[in-house]
């Protein structure tokens, strides 16, 4: 399934009436995704169904929402360089060879996440100190 481009009011919709848990209905009630709004480009891309990707997936936009499992033979790449990396919400599985995140990016999964390699991120918790850090309450590991 390919992406296509949706405006945030219709991101912000179709988020809303998707399929999710209760336990990400009630994490996402907690989180402002749209925090980030000053920092992102003020457009977004929705897959309605599975989403396979051959090499590197960096999010296309500020916001992207992928509605069933994300397949990506490579690396997802969120870090953004100079950039903000973007949000990307899965409802579904996520499985990758690779992960690389940082305080530029942000990735919410309601479903189980499989990475091969490595999982890489960081977050900037002052001065010139970078902290490595991984929240979940559920990743399996395989």
């Amino acid at each position: 399934m390919a992406l296509a481009r949706i405006g945030v009011d219709e991101f912000t919709a179709a988020l809303a009436a998707a399929p999710a848990s209760p336990a990400f209905r009630e994490a996402a009630a907690r989180i402002d995704i749209f925090a980030f709004s000053s920092f992102l480009p003020a457009d977004a891309f929705i897959s309605r169904g599975p989403m396979s990707v051959e090499g590197t997936f960096d999010a296309p936009a500020g916001y992207t929402l992928v509605i069933g499992d994300l397949v990506v033979d490579g690396a997802i790449d969120l870090a953004g360089g100079e950039e903000f990396g973007g949000v990307l919400i899965v409802l579904g599985d996520l499985r990758c060879r690779s992960f690389i995140g940082g305080e530029k990016g942000l990735l919410i999964v309601d479903g189980d996440m499989s990475v091969e390699e490595a999982v890489v991120t960081n977050f900037e918790d002052g001065g010139d100190r970078k902290s490595t850090r991984l929240n979940s309450s559920h990743i399996p590991l395989s």
